[in-house]
């Protein structure tokens, strides 16, 4: 029988951490720039919802994997703390690739319906924030 993947809580307080403290607070100049996409929380609340821990594996997953993408481009604000940067990427990484190495072993286990639609919604506000991110050149606004 497949086991579950464990996610290691304290990586994800980590990586927390250093994105709020690598970016500072939200500067002042930027308002006006400032764009809704609304990360779409009903996967979050669907997942935690269920009675299995099944449905939030990948939905955590997508998450790490599409933030680590995020991270990867080159364009970054040159006001980010960049020793922090590379920590919270490191950190990330390490995260997607145990996971990665763990869902691989439980190949077997399907996803649900629930879990392929907040899959598919994650990657979806990924590419739109990843889309807005290159056109104002990854600027600090």
């Amino acid at each position: 029988m497949p086991t579950r993947c464990a996610f290691r809580e304290h990586l994800i307080e980590v990586s927390l951490n250093l994105l709020k403290d690598m970016g500072g607070h939200f500067p002042r100049e930027c308002i006006k720039d400032n764009v809704l996409i609304t990360f779409p929380a009903n996967v979050l609340f669907s997942s935690f919802a269920q009675t299995q821990n099944e449905n939030i594996q990948p939905v955590v997953y997508e998450t790490l994997r599409s933030v680590n993408t995020l991270f990867q481009s080159e364009g970054r604000p040159s006001t980010w703390d960049q020793r922090k940067l590379e920590d919270f990427q490191s950190v990330v990484f390490r995260q997607v690739s145990d996971f990665k190495k763990c869902a691989l072993r439980n190949r077997t286990r399907r996803e649900t319906s629930s879990a392929n639609n907040s899959t598919v919604q994650l990657k979806t506000y990924f590419k739109k924030m990843g889309r807005f991110l290159e056109e104002k050149n990854y600027s600090s606004c």
